[in-house]
């Protein structure tokens, strides 16, 4: 695939002032103090999850993602590089969200080394690690304590990932943040408030001696938990706020602390079985506030640690994303980006606001490829190889134009393809969230073939059953009605073998079997086939029960899909 490397350099350079927010406003721009850190927002529970809160008026699940993904822009305005675990209401298993933070960190770290020995080795656990996002149930709990079993001790892979991650990169430049809200023990306390903030730490909790004793960050982590607590409770609105618990720092043996390599916490933003916390959670207001105050937090964090000397995983990141996008407009739409189109969607997926799935929508659904109108055939290829980064099998290929052809919307097939395993690793290649699509309630797009190959079928039909060229009027209406949808193939090849025309010529019961061969299959009778019709027709068979199996035959469901129009 060639690429003009002046126009990449160009587009790069306006995406990075884009997510940076340079030049563009300067009198508004942002304080640019995050450049080269990387950050994780991981918004805890989603659906189908256990331990997710949900109430009558709040669902936890959506509120925390809406809180990841106004702390994302906050964060992204001052210059990090932020990756959301999860980017949709649907839930990802928390092996696949921890494995997607070690692998990117493991990237990070691979480019720190030059012997052969060591990148071998950060590859083989990058492969570990992409195992364990394909198949997040086996190869999670292989890997990774899950579910937790106190005797049990960390697996080698797993330790090897945490050495290569105690790295001055990773401490002075990484950070995953989960977020949530709380609930008590008991459903009735609903007098229980305020905000927690959790790190790991083996020495103060037990239950993860056992299972691994060197986690390189317990000190910075739990620094960064107390800095998040007071700026959490720094935030008023209307008089109220969330207040930092007695007991609210501590560490705790909490899946997303315990299985990655780089400083965590775990945030719990309040209780919403609590009334005044819940009405805070719930007011978009005050989430704002909370996410320019989580913003800060991370600021004040940094600044006490030595800033990088480039910005290198943040230019990495938007390389990444920057060759998704430029991909997704040569094998969708066939050509090179416009600057202002391509900006939009690298700053959509670096923020978390769109995902893989997301974006491959618009992209296919967008009016500029729709109105291409491309056959069902040239559809199914860019469906490959935009989703499935290679061509189509011979199996493949013929399966999905079956469905199409037998009017299948556009739609369905897309989603079997942008859901696909396939497209999921396409994604995390590249470092973004993949997401999830479903198709939009009774929209259903489906190729119009052009006149001339709806007349020809016509033609046929009146050539065959009629025995004479097509009068204009009727050519026109038979044409209108396939084009539009209202008829099928087999529906307009039964007015005319049933038509006042036909009638008139009172065929007999061979004649009548000779046509449905011409006429329908566009061939002469074989002996025997016509022999077996003509025994069923002397036993009472119709003629219309006859011709329907003539219409519903694999010759003449072939013969309309060569005419792409649904049989």
């Amino acid at each position: 695939m060639i690429r003009k490397k002046s126009i990449i350099a160009f587009l790069l350079l306006i995406a990075i002032m884009l997510s940076l927010n340079i030049g563009l406003q300067p009198a508004q721009a942002a304080t640019l103090d995050l450049i080269g850190r990387v950050i994780f927002l991981d918004p805890g529970h989603g659906i189908g999850a256990t331990g997710g809160g949900n109430l009558p008026t709040y669902t936890e699940h959506v509120r925390m993602l809406y809180l990841a993904n106004q702390i994302a822009s906050t964060l992204v305005a001052r210059g990090a590089t932020v990756y959301l675990t999860r980017s949709t209401s649907n839930d990802v298993l928390l092996p696949a969200r921890m494995a997607f933070v070690n692998m990117i960190a493991l990237r990070a770290v691979r480019d720190t080394y030059t012997d052969d020995t060591h990148l071998k080795e950060i590859d083989r656990l990058i492969g570990v690690m992409q195992s364990i996002i394909n198949s997040p149930v086996a190869e999670g709990t292989r890997f990774m304590n899950t579910p937790f079993n106190a005797s049990r001790t960390i697996h080698s892979d797993l330790r090897k990932t945490f050495e290569y991650l105690n790295n001055p990169l990773i401490r002075n430049n990484f950070l995953l943040i989960s977020l949530h809200s709380n609930a008590p023990a008991s459903a009735s306390s609903t007098g229980v408030r305020g905000a927690e903030v959790y790190y790991i730490n083996p020495a103060e909790f037990f239950n993860t001696a056992t299972y691994y004793t060197g986690y390189p960050y317990v000190t910075q982590s739990r620094n960064f938990a107390n800095i998040l607590l007071n700026h959490i409770a720094g935030v008023y609105h209307g008089g109220n706020n969330i207040p930092r618990r007695a007991n609210g720092l501590r560490a705790e043996n909490y899946f997303v602390n315990r299985e990655v390599g780089i400083p965590s916490v775990l945030a719990e933003n309040g209780f919403h079985t609590n009334a005044t916390d819940r009405a805070l959670l719930l007011n978009n207001t005050y989430m704002n506030s909370l996410a320019v105050a989580y913003g800060n937090a991370v600021s004040q964090y940094f600044a006490a640690l030595p800033s990088m000397a480039t910005s290198t995983p943040y230019l990495e990141r938007v390389e990444m994303v920057e060759q998704f996008v430029f991909r997704l407009y040569e094998t969708a739409l066939g050509r090179e980006p416009d600057p202002s189109g391509f900006i939009n969607w690298q700053s959509r997926i670096m923020t978390g606001r769109s995902t893989g799935a997301s974006v491959a929508y618009s992209f296919i659904f967008s009016t500029e490829f729709l109105a291409k109108n491309v056959t069902n055939e040239e559809y199914v290829d860019i469906l490959y190889r935009t989703l499935l980064n290679r061509e189509p099998e011979p199996a493949g290929m013929t399966n999905w134009l079956n469905h199409l052809n037998a009017r299948m919307s556009r739609e369905r097939v897309f989603s079997s393809f942008v859901n696909s395993p396939e497209y999921r690793a396409l994604c995390l290649s590249y470092g973004i969230a993949h997401g999830t699509f479903t198709p939009p309630a009774g929209k259903q797009t489906f190729y119009i073939p052009s006149r001339d190959i709806i007349e020809a079928f016509v033609t046929r039909l009146y050539k065959e059953a009629l025995d004479r060229e097509p009068d204009a009027p009727g050519l026109r209406n038979w044409t209108d009605h396939l084009v539009t949808g209202r008829m099928t193939g087999s529906s307009v090849a039964n007015s005319f073998i049933f038509s006042q025309e036909v009638r008139s010529k009172n065929l007999d019961n061979d004649e009548f079997i000779e046509l449905l061969y011409k006429a329908i299959l566009g061939r002469e009778s074989d002996p025997s086939g016509k022999a077996s019709w003509l025994n069923n027709m002397r036993r009472g068979m119709s003629r219309q029960t006859v011709a329907n199996h003539f219409y519903t035959s694999p010759e003449f469901t072939s013969i309309c899909n060569s005419y792409m129009i649904k049989r």
